[in-house]
């Protein structure tokens, strides 16, 4: 597990970061809208509801509703617990700083999709952050594309573009410990893996896991007024 330890500095760099950053502090506040692109997103994704309402089936009902508890006992009474406890010791700052980071590194999956879904401005606006934040912004630390260059980029994943095909999200489903999804996104996460750098480096599994799990947790402890 040499490799987690290596990213647990991360929080430790957290605590530095927290002290300067007005310019990362100002990332707290909710996102600015993706124009265009955001409400041709929206646009597409009422429609898809309103035609597929009526088609959505449930055949799994037991199973998701088994791990909906399971999810959600594990939410209360782990997830939420560690996410308390870290968002104690680290500084916010610090906390949207390793945010920032994963973030950037989905980048590539936004751009190949944004790509496939033939939006081409959103997929430069995308590559753009990339750049941009992978170098002033200090591996991605710092969220210097919105902030000042006005690039907040998309949020186009394989399970949208698979929907952009025609492809339907009629089955509704539970995974333990990743919540809701549907068969369309369910294979849309299985292609999205293969355009993730976490999935290649480390190579070891478990510590893979726990980067991810790391994630979560970061991500929870600035979420939490919505679990209360």
């Amino acid at each position: 597990m040499k490799i987690l330890v290596r990213y647990l500095v991360l929080p430790t760099m957290a605590l530095f970061l927290a002290a300067a950053p007005t310019s990362v502090r100002a990332d707290t506040a909710s996102p600015p809208t993706r124009d265009q692109s955001a409400a041709d997103d929206a646009l597409w994704a009422a429609e898809e509801r309103t035609q597929g309402d009526m088609a959505v089936s449930d055949p799994l009902e037991p199973w998701n509703r088994v791990m909906f508890t399971v999810n959600d006992k594990a939410s209360e009474w782990i997830v939420e617990p560690l996410a308390t406890g870290y968002g104690a010791l680290i500084p916010e700052g610090g906390r949207i700083a390793v945010r920032n980071f994963f973030q950037n590194l989905k980048s590539p999956i936004h751009f190949t999709n944004a790509l496939l879904q033939g939006k081409i401005q959103a997929a430069g606006e995308d590559l753009g952050r990339f750049v941009i934040n992978s170098t002033l912004g200090v591996a991605g630390l710092f969220d210097v594309a919105s902030l000042h260059f006005n690039l907040h980029g998309s949020d186009a994943d394989f399970g949208q573009t698979l929907g952009r095909y025609g492809v339907g999200d009629q089955l509704y489903l539970v995974w333990p410990l990743l919540g809701p999804s549907n068969a369309r996104d369910t294979v849309g996460e299985i292609g999205d893996a293969f355009l993730d750098p976490l999935n290649y480096k480390p190579e070891d599994l478990l510590d893979r896991v726990g980067i991810k799990a790391f994630s979560k947790i970061n991500q929870t402890s600035l979420r939490l007024e919505e679990f209360q």
